[in-house]
Parts: structure tokens; C-alpha cells; sequence
């Protein structure tokens, strides 16, 4: 049974390729060659950038937006830190020197 399919196949294969010794030669340019190998170069290079495209960019883009907010909470806290430190230095320079704010109520202003 094998044995008989084996060589039914190798019947069709020698039918296949008697068939094909009577095509003639495809012509083609010149130029056929390296106009393919362009075009194979172009195709992996647009492959590479769609895919930098579609995955990488998207990722990209999203990372820099969590790090956009990172820093500006960071900013954020930083300058609320600083401002209540501003704060604690004035109120013990003013407390050292013994500075108050005057008060507009308080003062003898002529009417």
C-alpha cells in the first residue's frame, strides 16, 4: 500500500516536471533583480516602523504623560513645603526681632 503510493507520487512529480521543461523562459528587465531587492529592504524597513508605530509610540506617549505628573505633583508638593518653610522663617525672624505686623486699626491716622 506504501509502496504503491510512493510511487503514485513520483509519478505526478516526473508528469510535473515534464510539464515544466516545455515552458519557455520567463524575460524580465534587466533591472528585475535589484528593483526586487529594493523593494524587500523597503518592506522589512516599513515593517520595523510600523511597528514602532502601532506598539512602541503608544507606550512611549503614555509613559511620558505618567511622568509629566509625577513631576508636577512633585513640583506641586515642593513648592507648598517651601512656602510653609518661608512661612516658619518669617514668623521666627519676626519673633527674634521682635516685629509685628501693624494692623491699619492701630494706627493714629488723622481723619
Amino acid at each position: 500500500m506504501a509502496r504503491r503510493r510512493y510511487e503514485q507520487i513520483e509519478q505526478e512529480v516526473s508528469r510535473t516536471l515534464r510539464s515544466l521543461d516545455g515552458l519557455e523562459p520567463i524575460r524580465c528587465r534587466p533591472d528585475f533583480s535589484m528593483r526586487l531587492q529594493a523593494r524587500i529592504r523597503r518592506e522589512e524597513t516599513d515593517r520595523v516602523a510600523t511597528a514602532w508605530r502601532r506598539y512602541l509610540l503608544p507606550v512611549m506617549l503614555a509613559l511620558l504623560v505618567i511622568l509629566n505628573g509625577v513631576t508636577t505633583l512633585t513640583a506641586l508638593r515642593s513648592r507648598s513645603r517651601q512656602a510653609t518653610e518661608r512661612q516658619r522663617a518669617i514668623s521666627a525672624f519676626a519673633a527674634e526681632y521682635a516685629l509685628s505686623q501693624p494692623r491699619i486699626d492701630s494706627w493714629n491716622v488723622p481723619e
